[in-house]
This record gives structure tokens, C-alpha cells and sequence, in this order.
């Protein structure tokens, strides 16, 4: 017997354990092993010749033979007997002289042509343990919701129910190591787990570990491992016992679910476009894609309307943000900031017009694209999905996502988390547009109100420059004026209304027309400031 069966062969609950007996045909004792010399307490030599039954309650019929129970019997007691002919089994209460006995599980079988009967003794709470223990591996091992598997002390599988039905991809046979059905780098990933359990003994549960099938482009799976390590009798390691859940499904949900939560808080934080788009792509790349672009309809940089349909020749088509797994964005790839060449008419084109995400195989976009493919179509790329960035009936742009080293095609329930995202951030840029749209707006007004940089007065030459804060987001309601005046003289006036904006603006051309108005009165500072106060009241 190799190494492996002498450890895996004592886990504690094996041959060694029960006690042994030998009854002649009257049920007299002829052997009698240390063993059940330890568990009765009664020596071979005490024991030599006396009727089997004398030291039980209650003995079972096999226990008497044929001159019965003899003297100083007992009446058996948790009785489990079979006939005489056949194999008895039964928990039966053994007694002693030295104490009150101890409840024992009983098994006999006849010897072959020697009139002899072979009796097991084991303590009933093992043989319990023994019992439910078998039980439980019966129930683990036959069914195939989670698999199981036991590892020897150099990790190698030696009894297993894992099926190719099970997870859907290879079987794991005894025998086989992690890296026989998983990639190497995946299976050394988890052996480090496993070794670290075998070294301390402290389990590991509900460890989720990313498996890949060694066949590249074939599924993956999220696993929940659970790990403990198995001692034999003299508590010592014998291995491991590792169960395996799918959670693929699962993990799925929740990655999605914080993918949902991380483009709310980041979509939205700011009123910039461009922001805003490179926001969106960092929010795709790389849980749903390798490689993503957020391209737009070029008015909507501007603050304009989007034209009345995407992509139909009205207006060009900008790329404004872009995102990869692998680094830079691919030299060869129209880069940020590039502008489409026309893009031909195609069904697919005509479904995002209509507010609808589309999925397309690499083979299907060439053909689409046509010529424009080296300049659209990332190398290695396999599939793409692409979701319209729709917002108050109108398509804005669009996010195309490529998948280069992620397998398989986007699914449904990925497309339509896309197709989420993109109405989150549809609406975000929409704002940022808006704003843009009034901002442009306000500092045309605001420029038209103000005075002149210089002016010359027989008074004083002044000189003076606007310049908003913030690199001129959010225009304000400041202002300075040189108002001429009669006597030679003229007054300097700086000022600010709260606030920013069109309402912002417009109150300010409010009050620089009024001070203006009292300043030509001739009235003195403090009296202008007076009534522009009680102006300021009634607005």
C-alpha cells in the first residue's frame, strides 16, 4: 500500500476502532481482543468460556446459542437483534463488574463451516458518528448543486462529484490536479488557499475565486470556495476537503449593481461635456469592455440642439472620450477629438437612430463600415455593443463598447445595463449642455453690457479688463463702469450681484443703467449708493 492510502486510511474512523469476539456455537466467548478488553473492561482471561449474553441487558437471541443465557444473566435493553441463522446488529448495553456498562453497537456474522461468530463491538456514540458521517457523504456526494472534492497533502483530487454537468465545463477526476481542467495561473491561485489551509488548519469559507477554462474563449465562473483541512487518528493532516458553489450568477448581479452605483455618483459631477463623456467611459471600462468610446454629435459640444437625426449628414460626428484596459488608445484608431468621416446608411445605424442598442460580431461591423473599418474597428476586437445616448427625444451620441479579451458576446442583461448607464449619462450630458448652451449666452450678454475697456474723459484715463473666475465657468454678475460727469469730473464704479447666469447678468444691466441714471443727477456717492440700495429692495 502507497503512502497515500497509509495517510488518507486513518482519518479516524476506520478498522482499528472496534472491538472484537469470537462466540463458539453456544455463544461462549473463545476470542477476545484488546480492544474489547478496553471497552468492556474485563480481561480475555476473565471473560475466556463465559456465555456472550452474560454481559449484556436483554442479550439477543444469537447472543445465548444453544444453552441459552447461562447464569448472572442480564435482560437486554435497546435491543436490535436478528435471527440466529443470519447477521444481527442492535445497540445492546453491555455490563461489567467494574462499573454500569456502556451502551455499545453490536454487528455478528457467522464464520464459514466453523460454527463460530464473529462479534463487533464499537461504542454507540462512534458508531453514531460513523453512521450520520456516512450518511452525510452519501447526501454531499449525490447531489450536484455543490460540488466537493478531497485533496491529498500534495493537492492532488482523490474523490471527487464534480461532472462536466455540474459547472458546465471540464470534469475533475481523482487523480487530477487544479491546473488539468482550470488555466495554470487561476489553479496556482487557489492551491495557495489550499496550501495555507493545510498549513494552519484554519478554514477558509465563502473565498469567491475568478476560473477560466484552460481552452481559451470558453466560459468563466465565479466559485465560492470553502476550505478545511481533514486530520487522520493520530491528528495529523491527511488533506483537504474543498466544496465548490457557482456564484457566477450571483457576483454578476452585484458587480452590476455597483456598477449602476458608481456611474450615479460619478455621471453628473460636473457640467463640463468633455468631463462628463470621459467620466462615462471610465465607468464602462473594463467590468463590461476592453475598449470604449463616447462619441457625439458635434452641436452638443457647442451648447446647440442635437440635429433631428443622428448620424444622417446634418452634422458631424465627434469622438470625445476614450477608454482602454490595455493603456493608451490604439495609434492606428480615430483618436479624442477626431471627427467621423460620414458614416454610410446601414440597418444598424437606422436601429440607434430609433433609440435603439445594438451588438454586432466583428465580421458584421467590417462589413457595415466598409472601408472605414481600419480607422473604427480596434485590433483584436471580437464584438461590440453600441447604446444611443438618448435624451429628450433626441439622440445625442452614442457609447460603442469592444471586447478584446473578455469572451463571449454581450448578453442581454449586460446590454441592457449598458443601455442604463447610457440613459444616466445621456441625461448628465444633456445638463452640461444646457448649461454650456446658458453660459455662452450669459457672457455674450454680459460682454455687450459692459463699457468700454478705456476711456479718456478730460477727468481721467482709465483702462480695465474683465476677467471671470474659475477660467470663465459660471459667469457672475460683476461689473465696472467710468460714468463722465459735469465739472470736469467721474465716477468709478465696481460692482457685484449675487449669483450666476442670465438672472445674474440681467440684474446687473439693471443697476449699472440705474446708477448711471442717479450719477447723471449730480447726486453725491453715498445718496447713488442710497437709492441703487432701495432698488436692490424692490427687485
Amino acid at each position: 500500500m502507497d503512502e497515500r492510502a497509509n495517510v488518507m486510511g486513518e482519518p479516524g474512523f476506520c478498522l482499528p476502532a472496534p472491538a472484537i469476539a469470537v462466540l463458539d456455537g453456544h455463544g461462549r466467548i473463545m476470542e477476545w481482543s484488546a480492544e474489547a478488553e478496553h471497552l468492556v473492561g474485563m480481561t480475555f482471561a476473565e471473560v475466556k468460556g463465559r456465555p456472550f449474553a452474560d454481559l449484556l441487558v436483554a442479550p439477543p437471541t444469537w447472543a445465548s446459542g444453544a444453552g441459552g443465557t447461562g447464569a448472572g444473566g442480564t435482560h437486554a435493553v435497546l435491543v436490535r437483534s436478528a435471527s440466529d441463522k443470519g447477521q444481527g446488529s442492535g445497540s445492546d448495553h453491555a455490563r461489567t463488574d467494574k462499573d454500569q456498562g456502556k451502551d455499545v453497537f453490536l454487528w455478528a456474522s457467522p464464520l464459514v463451516d466453523s460454527g463460530r461468530r464473529l462479534v463487533l463491538l464499537v461504542p454507540l456514540g462512534q458508531a453514531l458518528r460513523w453512521g450520520h458521517g456516512l450518511s452525510f457523504l452519501n447526501a454531499v456526494f449525490g447531489q450536484q448543486m455543490v460540488g466537493v472534492a478531497f485533496h491529498d497533502t500534495d493537492l492532488t483530487v482523490v474523490w471527487t462529484n464534480i461532472t462536466s454537468e455540474m459547472f458546465g465545463g471540464p470534469p475533475l477526476n481523482p487523480g487530477d490536479r487544479l491546473h488539468t481542467v482550470m488555466r495554470v495561473e487561476d489553479a496556482a491561485a487557489v492551491e495557495v488557499l489550499l496550501r495555507q489551509v493545510l498549513k494552519t488548519g484554519v478554514p477558509v469559507l465563502g473565498h469567491e475565486s475568478q476560473m477560466r477554462s484552460r481552452k481559451p474563449g470558453e466560459r468563466e465562473w465565479t466559485l465560492a470556495l470553502n476550505v478545511m483541512r481533514m486530520e487522520n487518528i493520530r491528528g495529523e493532516p491527511a488533506g483537504l476537503m474543498v466544496s465548490v458553489t457557482d456564484v457566477t450568477a450571483r457576483s454578476r448581479i452585484l458587480r452590476h449593481r455597483d456598477l449602476l452605483h458608481r456611474s450615479a455618483s460619478r455621471l453628473g459631477m460636473s457640467l463640463d461635456i468633455t468631463r462628463t463623456a470621459r467620466a462615462l467611459a471610465d465607468v464602462v471600462v473594463p467590468d463590461l469592455a476592453n475598449l470604449v468610446t463616447v462619441d457625439l454629435a458635434q452641436p452638443i459640444l457647442s451648447g446647440d440642439e442635437p440635429p433631428q437625426v443622428f448620424g444622417g449628414g446634418e452634422s458631424d460626428l465627434v469622438r470625445v472620450a476614450v477608454a482602454s484596459t490595455d493603456g493608451p488608445w490604439p495609434a492606428e484608431l480615430l483618436q479624442a477629438g477626431g471627427v467621423y468621416p460620414a458614416l454610410p446608411p446601414s440597418p444598424e445605424l437606422r436601429q440607434i437612430q430609433k433609440n435603439r442598442s445594438v451588438r454586432l460580431s466583428r465580421d458584421e461591423v467590417i462589413h457595415a463600415l466598409g472601408e472605414m473599418a481600419p480607422l473604427l474597428v480596434p485590433p483584436g476586437a471580437h464584438t461590440l455593443a453600441v447604446t444611443p445616448l438618448h435624451a429628450r427625444g433626441r439622440v445625442l451620441g452614442t457609447i460603442t463598447a469592444w471586447r478584446t479579451r473578455q469572451p463571449g458576446t454581450f448578453d442581454n442583461t449586460e446590454m441592457e445595463l449598458l443601455a442604463e448607464i447610457g440613459s444616466r449619462a445621456a441625461l448628465a450630458i444633456d445638463n452640461a449642455r444646457r448649461y454650456a448652451r446658458e453660459h455662452r449666452t450669459a457672457m455674450t450678454l454680459q460682454q455687450r453690457l459692459l463699457p468700454r475697456a478705456t476711456t479718456d474723459t478730460p477727468a481721467a484715463e482709465t483702462a480695465a479688463i474683465y476677467r471671470p473666475a474659475h477660467g470663465g465657468h459660471g459667469i457672475s454678475g460683476d461689473w465696472f463702469d467710468a460714468i463722465p460727469l459735469p465739472s470736469l469730473r467721474v465716477a468709478l464704479v465696481v460692482g457685484d450681484v449675487i449669483g450666476h447666469g442670465l438672472i445674474a447678468t440681467a440684474t446687473m444691466g439693471r443697476l449699472r443703467t440705474a446708477i448711471q441714471t442717479f450719477a447723471d443727477l449730480e447726486l453725491d456717492p453715498a445718496e447713488v449708493l442710497t437709492h441703487v440700495d432701495d432698488l436692490v429692495h424692490r427687485l
